[in-house]
């Protein structure tokens, strides 16, 4: 989970089928993200053109599998979100409860 959310999501119902390398948490488009991040077919994450967009929450359980071939340091997560995308191994929800991104002082400001 990133640091900087918000939620009610409950943690305990949280988990990754056998065959996927993660398992990733979507939202709804927050105002400051409208254009989402990915799509969602049959419990797949997806890039599919033309679907509706979701965001992704920070909120995500990962395998293994998923940083095959990753150094130790700092690394971007998209292009491994985007390997498991191709392979069919990244799995998703869509949370519709209660989210916040916190990621500035005025958005914490706003939720409080």
């Amino acid at each position: 989970m990133n640091g900087d959310i918000y939620t009610d999501y409950d943690f305990t119902k949280l988990a990754i089928s056998p065959q996927a390398w993660a398992h990733l948490v979507l939202v709804p488009n927050p105002p400051q993200g409208l254009k989402g991040d990915f799509s969602l077919r049959d419990g797949l994450v997806t890039e599919e053109p033309g679907q509706p967009r979701w965001t992704y929450s920070g909120i995500a359980l990962y395998r293994p599998e998923l940083f095959t071939g990753c150094a130790a340091g700092k690394f971007r997560m998209l292009p491994l979100f985007q390997r498991a995308i191709a392979a069919q191994r990244l799995a998703g929800e869509l949370y519709t409860g209660v989210w916040n991104d916190v990621g500035t002082v005025e958005r914490l400001k706003a939720l409080q």
